[in-house]
């Protein structure tokens, strides 16, 4: 296990007993939890399709939701264990879940780094949930913490604001496109400059085709900002995937919302698709969790040209500091730089 909060929270499972809840986001391989020998009282939830695929061949006990704890009833969980998700939404979401979820005297152990905001995010739940606590420092700059639930207490819970999690709202609108998201995915609540980069380029990278593209695939979709505006400005269908299931269901909501034409998979980096595509954009995860992953740049550029049709090209939009360049060099013959703003580049690949 490569991230240290989690090896933390590993080592306390195997000492537990009762039923448990793991939370399983960005954070977490599906290895990393196999390894655990989990028990049959142990329900893993997650947000990721790759994961689910995985777990579910060796773990019948779960979930593939946007957390919201299907399988699990109220006052049923002996210990939640949680890896500090990314984004601030998430993680309030889950500490308020989990109070609704665990047993009078149930613990949610808590771990991440000192950066990740775990030490605040200890304290408020500390609040929320009024029992005993402990907190500890541990190697690497990590920490860990636990927290009891107590209901027997005077007031009333005061719960964690969760930016309405389960609720879609309009975040943009352009001309007549008007996109809705929610919490529970990277840049939920904006159009990301990297996105918006990549569209106001998008019709020199059209430009440079061979024949204009007459099919499109979004690699990586969110909530369909880019998939809806290219099929918008070219007038031809779009596929788009993405692996997380809060990202499928807004992206078909909007592309419905919107009269787009195409369809919305639930894949791993389009690894279960078997069509093939004109043109690939993508504005890649390529930070996961909280490092970058060099795993998932390889996975992301040899699907893309398995996807790609012969003649095809794919544009991905990435930060400056990322190499994408050297890492595509060895996937296809022809890579370039279509555009650079000093923030963001738009790198192009030929099949």
């Amino acid at each position: 296990m490569s991230d240290y909060p989690i090896q933390l929270l590993a080592n306390i499972y195997r000492n537990t007993s009762g039923s448990s809840l793991w939370i399983a986001d960005e954070n977490l391989s599906a290895s990393e939890i196999s390894h655990l020998r989990l028990s049959d009282t142990t329900l893993i939830c997650t947000n990721r399709v790759d994961v689910y695929s995985e777990l579910i061949k060796q773990h019948t006990n779960t979930e593939l939701s946007d957390f919201s704890f299907e399988k699990a009833k109220p006052n049923s969980i002996d210990t939640i264990f949680y890896r500090i998700s990314k984004e601030k939404p998430i993680v309030h979401h889950v500490i308020n879940r989990s109070f609704d979820l665990l047993k009078e005297g149930g613990q949610l152990i808590m771990t991440g780094y000192k950066n990740d905001g775990t030490k605040t995010y200890f304290d408020k739940t500390r609040k929320l949930f009024d029992g005993a606590s402990s907190w500890r420092k541990e190697d690497q700059q990590s920490y860990c913490g636990t927290i009891t639930k107590n209901t027997q207490r005077n007031s009333t819970p005061k719960f964690l604001d969760d930016k309405d999690y389960s609720t879609l709202r309009s975040i943009a609108q352009i001309g007549d496109i008007n996109f809705h998201s929610k919490p529970g995915i990277f840049g939920w609540d904006k159009i990301d400059r990297g996105s918006k980069f990549l569209i106001d380029h998008l019709q020199e990278f059209v430009d440079q085709c061979k024949t204009p593209p007459s099919s499109l695939l979004d690699l990586g979709c969110g909530y369909g900002y880019l998939s809806i505006m290219a099929s918008k400005l070219l007038n031809i269908p779009v596929t788009a995937t993405d692996n997380n299931v809060t990202s499928v269901a807004i992206c078909k909501h909007n592309m419905k919302l919107n009269q787009v034409s195409g369809k919305v998979v639930l894949d791993n980096c389009g690894s279960d698709i078997t069509e093939k595509f004109d043109a690939v954009l993508c504005n890649p995860p390529f930070h996961q969790g909280f490092s970058v992953e060099g795993q998932l740049t390889d996975h992301f550029l040899s699907n893309c040209k398995r996807l790609l049709k012969p003649g095809g090209r794919a544009i991905f939009v990435v930060n400056c500091f990322i190499p994408l360049e050297k890492k595509a060099a060895s996937h296809f013959s022809n890579v370039e730089t279509l555009a650079n703003n000093k923030s963001f580049k738009l790198i192009c690949t030929s099949a």
